[in-house]
């Protein structure tokens, strides 16, 4: 894939990146008769990491969790994608909302037990929003209730992975 589809820091997707791999997930998904997940992940105190030990380490820290979602903790097929700041998009194909949460839930420990030299020892934390993709809205909708549900759990304090409302199926 061409360089201006990789974000130059963490060498994720970014959001043009996503464009085209969108198009097929979705194709696939109708096709399929299958749903997908995305899910929005954001540092905990990313700016007070900036703040306190310098916008180097703050890119560290991304690289660090890069790296750590390109290892065995997602699935292959799992697209991932720095969304912006500190913010990564996971665009989970063929999964409902039950097995995502799972997944990035999982994730999330395997986060807060990294500890960074350039952190002193001090943990990262992550929060998520998962949010199941529904055939009758743009994935852009699905986007913004995986934000909505981002935002809810850093509302609810913080270090946790919570659902879209009216996303989870049986």
């Amino acid at each position: 894939m061409e360089l201006s589809c990789r974000d130059q820091l963490t060498k994720l997707l970014n959001r043009r990146g996503l464009e085209e791999w969108l198009i097929k997930i979705v194709t696939d998904a109708k096709r399929k008769d299958e749903t997908f997940c995305f899910v929005l992940l954001d540092i905990d105190h990313f700016k007070r990491i900036n703040d306190t030990y310098g916008h180097d380490a703050g890119d560290m820290v991304l690289v660090a969790l890069a790296d750590l979602i390109r290892g065995g903790v997602l699935r292959t097929g799992d697209v991932r994608v720095r969304w912006g700041g500190e913010e990564l998009l996971i665009v989970m194909p063929s999964t409902n909302a039950r097995t995502a949460v799972a997944v990035v839930e999982r994730l999330r420990q395997v986060i807060e037990s990294l500890r960074l030299e350039v952190l002193k020892g001090e943990k990262v934390t992550v929060s998520a929003g998962v949010a199941e993709y529904r055939p009758d809205e743009e994935p852009s909708k699905t986007i913004s209730r995986a934000d909505a549900a981002l935002y809810e759990a850093k509302a609810a304090g913080r270090n946790q992975v919570v659902v879209a409302e009216q996303t989870l199926t049986e």
